[in-house]
């Protein structure tokens, strides 16, 4: 799984492009794609080629996720990542004979889904929690219906959360504990962590993604607190295509 600014430069460097698609093909990676890189290219000009190299590229779509459960969807199928369920039926009856790519394209054109404000007030109440309570408290109020009476007190056990909520609510509290105090909720750590939380769910082995979440171990320690593998973390380019396709890594 890539960040979306991966898939943006390969768009704007055809020979980084075809170098990118001939290693997949000659190691048998699959690529997959996040819905939180389909919301991060909505706003993006020029989509029409970019349609192209990713239905060439991704094998799998990964839609939105419910926050409960213990597994997660995917599908060989575009539309699937449209989050809005009656647009996604309506979409689906009206495109079912499309290529790929010609999916893509219409999805991109007609799509005017956005990060949902209740990500920013919940960011900046997670802020408000965290400074005056600390980390222990601030994870209890995330996931406040988990929480079990112990006596006088209220206790959470991380292990009774259901994994595809339990990672997406620690990457925003991971996110939230390295905010500096006049950092304002930035709607595009949304998607990011919709790509982070799938690299995770979908046990991916690799995971080229923006510095900030690798240098502040944001995803590494999310990971700690679970039995999964972590995704070996790419930042460079150069490095994650010498690395990981010599050493012939596939899911």
């Amino acid at each position: 799984m890539v960040d979306t600014k991966l898939w943006i430069w390969l768009k704007n460097n055809p020979e980084n492009y075809e170098e990118f698609r001939e290693k997949k093909d000659e190691n048998d990676v699959e690529v997959v794609f996040s819905n939180g890189n389909f919301y991060d290219l909505l706003k993006r000009k020029e989509q029409d080629r970019l349609s192209e190299i990713i239905a060439e590229i991704v094998d799998y779509y990964i839609p939105m996720q419910s926050r409960g459960g213990y597994y997660y969807d995917y599908s060989d199928d575009p539309i699937t990542m449209v989050p809005d369920p009656y647009a996604r039926s309506l979409l689906s009856r009206e495109m079912e004979v499309l290529d790929e790519d010609l999916t893509l394209q219409i999805l991109f054109r007609v799509a005017d889904w956005d990060v949902p404000d209740e990500y920013v007030e919940m960011t900046e109440r997670m802020r408000d929690v965290y400074d005056r309570f600390g980390f222990d408290n601030a994870m209890g109020y995330m996931f406040e219906e988990y929480l079990k009476e112990k006596g006088d007190m209220l206790e959470l056990q991380p292990d009774e959360v259901e994994p595809v909520d339990f990672i997406r609510g620690m990457l925003e509290l991971y996110r939230t504990k390295q905010m500096k105090d006049t950092e304002k909720p930035d709607r595009n750590d949304y998607v990011d962590m919709l790509i982070c939380s799938h690299s995770i769910i979908t046990n991916c082995d690799v995971l080229f993604m923006e510095e900030k979440w690798i240098d502040e171990e944001v995803i590494q320690n999310v990971v700690d607190w679970l039995t999964l593998d972590e995704p070996t973390l790419y930042k460079d380019y150069d490095k994650f295509l010498s690395e990981f396709y010599a050493d012939g890594v596939q899911r």
